[in-house]
């Protein structure tokens, strides 16, 4: 990567200074990452100037959308530039000083092609942008001051995922692909405990449960031969990432000083989705909220009595969701799925079958947990001869709320139980029970609740006695009370029937023939 410094551009009075041009190159690797020192220095008493320039690649070409940060060597404040379409940068107004410059760039023409996604496929996309910025300054001059920080990440990636899914054929109730038998449940012999094969291994249509039957075409026909790994999707990856921190101290008088603090912290996740909508493969979205905030008091009632007392407050807030990009129908509702609620925007039960990619929603989609802390805590120094004596007290309420769908949409789970050879345990195959709707176990409840509470108080004294030069003993106390937790759970286990993906009406979990 070749960065070219137009000079520091200088105007202050009748003054206008331009430094000469600099070119620096660094060979580009897979993640471009170069440090550059540009010597400049503006000998201008008075006035601001702004550094631009050019990043090119080694072949000369323009490289738009690299981050560029100039550091204050003296300083370390640094300052961020994006190089523009024609891979021009320019900083904001700076003061005199000498600058260092950071380049930054990484995107999908240098990423090199995952070894599963093979042309004519695209190319995965790779975009990262992060920028931010700090701000600080007095309010009043020599009594109050402030400070602002503002960080931002963007990031558009995607995953390659491989999975493998039923043929054309087996969607078609036709097996014969595979070397397995598969045997008709419906053909047991309770005296014998065997079962007869289909011919041909070949379920009839009218034979398939009729849910299954419209699953099943929802699945996009394999991408090669293979009976495995048939499917690739380069699914979206992508991340959202905000922290504000906002600080203020002041100085109410010649012994009270005070001071604020702030942290918000905002995250977003989008689910990575391993099979095309509607299948979704499972996946949540992925929300994070965070709070800090915190205000001090520092009191000196004289020149040996030192107080400091803090409050603080703190909330973190964890949530996964069904997938927005799958929109808000219930799919469940759609298909007559009787599973869970059918009122529940997004919701979509889990299917497992043996040997293939799971498809539907994820079993704990609608987690929450909200965790919060509130704290007061207060430290006293007084010195009094050759001792010097701390003491204080800490209170802490802590309080957690976790809701738990526990696969309140529910679970299907295919395993080939019902179409192998009951004596011998051979043959069978999960998406053949699938199409018949017979699931070997099926799962689901309501949501389960927890909430719990507490206190912790501690309080400490103690004594740092100076006895004499090289000699100091150190004495002291400290009580903690942690007080009982009083903690509620609140969760229910439904069992249902598992005959049939629509009718469930006996109250097991497997279909069972004896």
């Amino acid at each position: 990567m070749i960065v070219t410094s137009s000079g520091i551009n200088h105007r202050g009075g009748e003054n206008n200074e331009k430094d000469k041009d600099k070119a620096f190159w660094v060979p580009a690797a897979l993640f471009l990452a170069v440090a550059l020192q540009l010597p400049t220095r503006l000998f201008a008493q008075a006035g601001s100037g702004r550094i631009t320039g050019v990043i090119t690649d080694s072949s000369g070409g323009v490289i738009p959308g690299a981050e560029v940060t100039i550091v204050n060597a003296e300083t370390g404040r640094t300052i961020t530039a994006t190089s523009d379409s024609e891979g021009r940068y320019a900083s904001v107004p700076l003061p005199p000083a000498v600058y260092r410059l950071e380049a930054t760039h990484r995107n999908d023409v240098l990423d090199a092609r995952n070894f599963f996604n093979k042309e004519p496929a695209p190319q995965a996309p790779f975009l990262r942008n992060q920028f931010g910025g700090t701000i600080g300054g007095p309010i009043i001059k020599n009594r109050a001051f402030f400070f602002f920080s503002y960080d931002d990440l963007r990031r558009r990636e995607s995953s390659t995922l491989v999975s493998t899914i039923p043929t054309v054929k087996m969607r078609q109730g036709d097996f014969s692909e595979i070397q397995a038998i598969i045997h008709d449940p419906a053909t047991y012999d309770a005296a014998t405990k065997t079962r007869q094969p289909f011919p041909g291994k070949v379920i009839p249509v009218n034979r398939f449960d009729p849910i299954a039957a419209q699953l099943a075409e929802l699945f996009p026909d394999p991408q090669n031969n293979q009976l495995t790994n048939n499917y690739t999707l380069t699914s979206s990856d992508a991340e959202d990432f905000k922290l504000w921190n906002v600080r203020i101290d002041a100085h109410l008088t010649q012994t009270d000083t005070l001071f604020y603090r702030m942290n918000r912290t905002l995250r977003d996740v989008p689910a990575v989705l391993a099979l095309p909508l509607p299948l979704r493969g499972g996946g949540t979205d992925q929300k994070d909220r965070g709070w800090n905030l915190g205000l001090g008091w520092d009191h000196t009632l004289s020149p040996t009595f030192l107080s400091s007392t803090r409050v603080g407050w703190n909330q973190l807030y964890f949530l996964t969701g069904n997938p927005a990009v799958a929109g808000e129908e219930n799919v469940n509702k759609i298909y007559g799925i009787n599973a869970g609620d059918q009122q529940v925007s997004g919701a979509f039960a889990t299917f497992n079958a043996s040997g293939f990619r799971s498809f539907g929603g994820a079993a704990f989609a609608g987690t929450v947990r909200d965790s919060q802390n509130r704290q007061v805590k207060n430290d006293t120094t007084v010195l009094r001869g050759a001792h010097t004596i701390k003491f204080g007290a800490d209170v802490l309420r802590q309080q957690n709320l976790i809701v738990q769908p526990q696969r309140s949409n529910g679970v299907f789970t295919f395993n080939g139980r019902f179409t192998n050879n009951p004596v011998s345990q051979a043959g069978g195959n999960g998406f053949a029970d699938f199409l018949l709707g017979i699931p070997d176990q099926f799962q689901l409840s309501n949501v389960g609740i927890t909430t719990r509470r507490g206190w912790q108080v501690g309080e400490y004294v103690q004594d740092d006695w100076r006895i004499r030069p090289g000699l100091t003993l150190n004495v002291g106390l400290r009580y903690e009370l942690i007080l009982p937790e009083p903690s509620m759970m609140f969760a229910e286990f439904q069992e249902a029937a598992v005959h049939g993906i629509a009718n469930r009406t006996r109250r097991t979990f497997a279909w069972r023939e004896d």
